[in-house]
């Protein structure tokens, strides 16, 4: 049985001069190289959760980023991986992200909802 984790909560009366980023590592962890950086090191990141394999394939076949059966090979495999978490990347303007993390090259690619969906404008309406 697997045991479900939470989020981690944090309090500081400043902010820090370095971007707050989120990892990953097994519990318990044998060395510092068992470190997954699981963000882009460009904003402060946090309140991160995994986004479902069904979900993940919908998102990354939205974006167009590999063939259809590439995707549903490395999100089943564990080679593509996600998280959603919030950002203040754009104007200290807190917003939902999407992190894909690539096993192979441990690449890191990080998108908006709005890259992802679209904006909505609504003037054009």
């Amino acid at each position: 049985m697997s045991e479900s984790r939470g989020s981690i909560a944090f309090f500081t009366s400043y902010r820090p001069p370095l971007p707050l980023d989120i990892f990953c590592c097994p519990v318990p962890a044998s060395s510092g190289q068992e470190e997954l950086h699981l963000t882009d090191g460009l904003s402060y990141n946090y309140n991160c959760q995994p986004i479902p394999s069904a979900a993940l394939k919908t998102i990354v076949k939205r974006l167009d980023l590999a063939p259809e059966a590439t995707v549903e090979a490395d999100v089943d495999s564990g080679h593509l991986t996600s998280l959603a978490f919030v950002s203040e990347r754009q104007h200290n303007l807190e917003t939902l992200q999407v992190g894909l993390r690539f096993a192979d090259n441990g690449e890191v690619k990080v998108f908006t909802l709005a890259d992802i969906y679209g904006c909505y404008d609504p003037y054009s309406v």
